[in-house]
């Protein structure tokens, strides 16, 4: 009859279960935030229409374009005046951590309530979200052309020729020298970071899989000497790793759930990085509007994605646990691997390795 396990082993097994279940919740956040935003679902209250999947995860949300009321905002060759503002636009547009899209919840056919401007998945070199409020919009919305014309000059006070009609556009102006964007590699660093935090995840259920039953094929395989210093993965000959105790492999838990928790972390800085100076290039076409007398603050809508923020610290919080419950069982199963004296490995009995 075999030996019964100290309390000590029996916690350490409890905490590692533990930091694997909570271990799905980032690989669920982490899936989720790199599809919002890039598929489109049917719109059950409007036959035909679309709307944005997974629209609630959005990092900042903003609207623009098209005001309120024509009779507010003149779509004629009449520029508004002080006396009729709008009070809001209708296109709503929204940053994701994987796209940038549209509503328009009023648009007059159904086909143009909703639409994906850029997505990182399809081979993109550039995010310049602001361009696509000029040259993507307008043409697919059918705006008259005279309102963004004064977008295809780089003069700061084009002629009135060349001016906007649509005061919103004239605003855009203004800003587009000094609007945020993205080039080369860092179009997608976004995508990377979630990409390597599902990978954390999937190496973390492999190596739980291969410790319990082929220890062997998970241990330091590095060719380079300084590489092997470094290692987190129990060193030795297959023979040799596949009767270790199953304490030997948490310096590498602790090592990967460490790796989640940072990417997760990572991923919330730069999509807040990346959403907060959108906003401030919003902000300043607000101003300018408001400093015309043509809005008053807020008419843009601006705001960050509660949601969004509530999903991302949720998947880094579950890893933050998942990171002290295997940190914990390595300070409890030190010295565990074996008694003193009888070589019987005391972990077998979590199906880890067999007793010799």
């Amino acid at each position: 009859m075999g030996q019964p396990q100290p309390l000590r082993a029996v916690i350490g097994r409890r905490l590692l279960n533990v930091a694997i279940t909570l271990t799905f919740i980032p690989l669920i956040v982490h899936v989720l935030l790199l599809a919002a935003g890039t598929f489109q679902i049917d719109d059950p209250s409007r036959p035909g229409a679309r709307l944005i999947g997974l629209s609630s995860l959005s990092v900042v949300s903003f609207t623009g374009i098209i005001p309120s009321s024509a009779n507010r905002l003149s779509l004629s060759s009449r520029p508004a005046g002080p006396a009729d503002p709008p009070t809001s636009y209708l296109i709503h547009l929204q940053l994701f951590p994987n796209a940038f899209t549209f509503t328009h919840p009023t648009a007059p056919t159904a086909n143009l309530t909703s639409g994906i401007l850029q997505s990182w998945l399809p081979p993109s070199h550039t995010f310049d979200p602001l361009t696509h409020l000029h040259t993507t919009l307008p043409p697919l919305l059918s705006l008259p052309p005279q309102q963004t014309r004064c977008i295809t000059t780089l003069i700061p006070s084009p002629p009135p020729s060349e001016t906007c009609t649509a005061p919103y556009f004239t605003a855009l102006h203004h800003t587009l020298p000094y609007r945020f964007r993205l080039d080369g590699h860092a179009a997608y660093l976004g995508l990377f970071i979630h990409f390597l935090s599902v990978l954390v995840v999937v190496y973390i259920f492999r190596l739980e899989v291969c410790v319990r039953y082929r220890p062997g094929w998970m241990r330091c395989q590095c060719w380079w000497r300084w590489a092997r210093r470094v290692c987190p993965l129990p060193k030795g000959t297959r023979e040799e790793v596949d009767v270790m105790g199953g304490e030997r492999w948490d310096a590498a838990r602790v090592w990967m759930y460490a790796a989640l928790v940072g990417y997760g972390g990572m991923g919330i800085v730069w999509e807040g990085m990346v959403g907060g100076f959108l906003l401030r290039n919003v902000g300043w076409v607000e101003e300018t509007l408001v400093r015309s007398g043509l809005g008053g603050k807020g008419l843009l809508e601006m705001g960050w994605g509660e949601r969004w923020w509530v999903v991302s610290w949720g998947g880094v919080g579950a890893a933050m646990v998942a990171l002290v419950c295997v940190s914990v069982r390595m300070r409890l199963m030190k010295g565990l691997g074996e008694e003193e004296g009888k070589g019987e490995p005391l972990l077998a009995k979590e199906g880890v390795v067999k007793a010799v």
